[in-house]
């Protein structure tokens, strides 16, 4: 595995950046008044587009999930949230790449509960966002999964990858696409 470092990542995301049309990027702090304020910027850009009400509930649902569970769940750095957050469009999709640093130690547990989650139909997943919504007092850990059944369910397609950094933790990155029906 690749160990980056800060001037490799900011190359790799400037290279993600090339001919596609940029809608929200940003590498930072992410914290509840950040997450609110970028949320918002996506919504008042899409209004701007000509998409149909549900590629646009698609995005906002997969955006909205993506960035709340990477606040929720990332590691803090120096007393801060960092996280990377990328919406963009390129030809007949939008892409949604949201990244947070983790502990190495949370990337089996991560890696396990999202295969599995990947390879269930829409029905059981479903079935699983019920289940968890029935029950009373759901778990901070079980609750975690219908944010991830959100974005499965409203994806088009989606993946995760692990990039090593040089701190001896690794950062955590959900890629969605969502496809315009038009």
């Amino acid at each position: 595995m690749q160990i980056l470092n800060k001037n490799t990542l900011a190359t790799n995301i400037f290279n993600q950046l090339l001919n596609n049309e940029v809608y929200i990027s940003y590498y930072g702090t992410l914290d509840f008044s950040i997450t609110n304020e970028l949320i918002n910027n996506v919504v008042d850009r899409l209004k701007k587009d000509s998409i149909s009400q549900k590629v646009f509930k698609d995005i906002y649902i997969v955006f909205a999930e993506a960035i709340e569970n990477a606040y929720k769940h990332q590691r803090r750095v120096k007393e801060d949230h960092l996280g990377i957050v990328f919406l963009n469009k390129h030809k007949n999709k939008y892409h949604i790449s949201i990244g947070n640093i983790i502990e190495k130690k949370d990337r089996v547990v991560l890696s396990n509960k999202l295969n599995l989650l990947l390879n269930l139909s829409k029905d059981e997943l479903k079935g699983r966002i019920r289940e968890q919504i029935a029950k009373a007092h759901p778990s901070i850990d079980d609750s975690a999964s219908i944010g991830l059944i959100k974005m499965i369910l409203h994806s088009s397609s989606i993946s995760f990858s692990f990039k090593e950094l040089e701190s001896d933790e690794l950062l955590f990155i959900i890629n969605t696409n969502i496809d315009i029906y038009e």
